[in-house]
C-alpha cells in the first residue's frame, strides 16, 4: 500500500474550511488501508477536533513550527521551519505528499526538499490572490515549482485562470477540485416562514477578504433603514470589534453578531439568503452549503463566488466588491423577494448537479490515480 503525507501550511485560523479537503481525504485513504501521515502547524496547548479525528482514524500526525526570529535573520525565512523539510520527508518517505496551502505561492522549502529526494508532490491552493501579484523572479520560481509538481489543484476555475496569468505554468495535471461541505444532501427543501427579508453572512469576520464592512455601509442608507431587512453575522475574526463599533456608530439595529454556531442547518431555517460581499476568495464552502439548503446567495463577482450559480436564476451577483454594486444586488433581491423561494428551489436542484456527494473521496481516488500513472491532464 502507498504511503501518503498531507502537509498543511495553514498557520492562521485554528481550523477553517480550507482544512476540510485534505483532512477528510486523509481519513478516507486511511480507511482504505493506506499508510497516511499528516503534518500541521504546531499549536501547543490547543485542542483541535479535526486533529483528534485524524488520530482516531489511525492517521500519524506530526507538527511543524516556525523557528525564532533571531534564528531566521541569518537565513531566508521560508526555510526556517522545524523539523527541517528534507529531514522530515526523508524520515516519513511518502510515495506522494500533498501540500495544502491557503494561497498560490508554494512553500519552497518543502517542494525543493521533495525534488531533491525524488518524492512527488501535489499542490492544492484554496485562494489565488490578485492582491499578491508576483514580480518576474517569483513568478518564474512558482511556475517552475508547479511544472515539477505531480499535480496542481485549485478550488475554483477563476483561481485556476488567475494563477495561469500569474505564472504561465503547465503542471502535468492542472485541475479544479471541490471542497467538502457540512450539510446533508438528503435534507428536503424547506423555506423560512419569517417575514421581511432575513439575510445571513457566514464566515470569518475579516474585511480584507470577506468585505463585511460593505454590508454595513449599504445598510446605513436611509432606504434600507425603512425596510424590513435584517442581517445576522455568523462567525468571528480579526475585524469583529471594528464591525460592532461601526454598527453602533451608524445605529444599525437590524444587524446582529451571532458568533460561531455549530448547527449550520439551523442558520438556514431562519434566513432567506446568504449575503457574501467578498473582496477575495477561492470558492466559499458556505455558498455550497447555503445552496444545498435551498437558499439563493447574494455574492460579489470575485474569483469562484459566482461559478456555481446563474445571476437572477438561482442567485444574485454584484458586479464588484464595492458599496454601489452591492446596493444594486441587494435592491434586486428586495424587489424580487416574492420570487426568492423559487430561486432557492432552483439553487437546491442545481448545486446537487454541480458538486459531488463526497468530494474527499473523489479527491482520494484522484490521488490514487496519480500514483498509478493515470495522470489525466488539464481540466
Amino acid at each position: 500500500m502507498p504511503r501518503f503525507l498531507f502537509l498543511s501550511v495553514m498557520d492562521g485560523a485554528l481550523w477553517g474550511g480550507s482544512e476540510l479537503l485534505w483532512a477528510e481525504t486523509a481519513q478516507w485513504l486511511q480507511q482504505q488501508g493506506h499508510d497516511v501521515h499528516a503534518c500541521t502547524f504546531a499549536r501547543p496547548g490547543v485542542t483541535i477536533p479535526g486533529i483528534q479525528r485524524l488520530r482516531e482514524a489511525g492517521v500519524t500526525v506530526g507538527h511543524w513550527r516556525r523557528l525564532p526570529k533571531w534564528f531566521r535573520l541569518v537565513r531566508q525565512p521560508e526555510y526556517m521551519v522545524s523539523p527541517a523539510p528534507a529531514k522530515y520527508l526523508a524520515q516519513v518517505r511518502p510515495d506522494l505528499f500533498v501540500i495544502n496551502n491557503g494561497y498560490q505561492i508554494p512553500p519552497f522549502a518543502w517542494t525543493e526538499a521533495g525534488q531533491q529526494l525524488g518524492i512527488p508532490y501535489v499542490h492544492v491552493a484554496h485562494t489565488v490572490l490578485e492582491t499578491v501579484w508576483p514580480d518576474d523572479p517569483l513568478a518564474q520560481r512558482v511556475g517552475a515549482t508547479l511544472n515539477q509538481a505531480a499535480a496542481a489543484f485549485w478550488v475554483s476555475e477563476a483561481n485556476q485562470r488567475v494563477a495561469f496569468r500569474q505564472f504561465v505554468a503547465h503542471p502535468p495535471v492542472d485541475e479544479v477540485v471541490r471542497n467538502p461541505y457540512q450539510v446533508s444532501r438528503e435534507t428536503p427543501f424547506t423555506w423560512p416562514e419569517t417575514s421581511g427579508l432575513r439575510l445571513a453572512f457566514v464566515g470569518r469576520l475579516a474585511n480584507k477578504h470577506k468585505g463585511c464592512d460593505l454590508i454595513l455601509d449599504v445598510l446605513a442608507q436611509e432606504k434600507w433603514r425603512q425596510r424590513d431587512l435584517s442581517v445576522d453575522f455568523y462567525g468571528d475574526g480579526p475585524c469583529r470589534q471594528q464591525l460592532e463599533a461601526l454598527a453602533r456608530e451608524w445605529k444599525l439595529d437590524r444587524v446582529q453578531f451571532k458568533g460561531h454556531v455549530s448547527d449550520v442547518d439551523g442558520i438556514w431555517q431562519e434566513h432567506h439568503a446568504l449575503l457574501l460581499p467578498s473582496r477575495q476568495e477561492g470558492l466559499p464552502i458556505v455558498i455550497v452549503e447555503a445552496m444545498m439548503r435551498g437558499r439563493p446567495c447574494i455574492v460579489t463577482d470575485v474569483c469562484g463566488n459566482a461559478e456555481l450559480m446563474q445571476d437572477n436564476v438561482d442567485g444574485l451577483v454584484a458586479a464588484s466588491p464595492n458599496v454601489r454594486a452591492l446596493d444594486e444586488a441587494l435592491e434586486r433581491a428586495w424587489q424580487a423577494r416574492a420570487d426568492l423561494r423559487g430561486m432557492g428551489q432552483r439553487a437546491y436542484t442545481h448545486i446537487r448537479e454541480r458538486v459531488p456527494a463526497h468530494p474527499a473521496e473523489v479527491f482520494g481516488h484522484r490521488l490514487l490515480a496519480l500514483l498509478s500513472g493515470q495522470s489525466g491532464g488539464r481540466s
